[in-house]
């Protein structure tokens, strides 16, 4: 596996927008306590992952797998 985040795993917006373009906006759910964790500093993994496009206002993509959203986390650009 390389150090980059591989975009052909997600899908795309209707108007050409990926989870990697700067015009997406990307919302983090945490459980309860992993709230209590990112508040202490440390990393915590979310539950949920939502795409919206800031262009078209669509959601285009949802992860809510555990391994797709720690290799989205690990992968993407910060």
């Amino acid at each position: 596996m390389s150090n980059y985040l591989d975009i052909s795993q997600f899908k795309s917006c209707t108007c050409g927008n990926t989870v990697e373009s700067e015009n997406v906006k990307i919302d983090f759910k945490y459980t309860l306590i992993g709230w209590f964790f990112w508040s202490m500093g440390t990393t915590a993994t979310p539950t949920h992952v939502k795409f919206t496009c800031e262009d078209c206002k669509i959601e285009f993509e949802s992860l809510s797998d555990k391994e797709q959203i720690q290799y989205f986390t690990k992968y993407r650009k910060k």
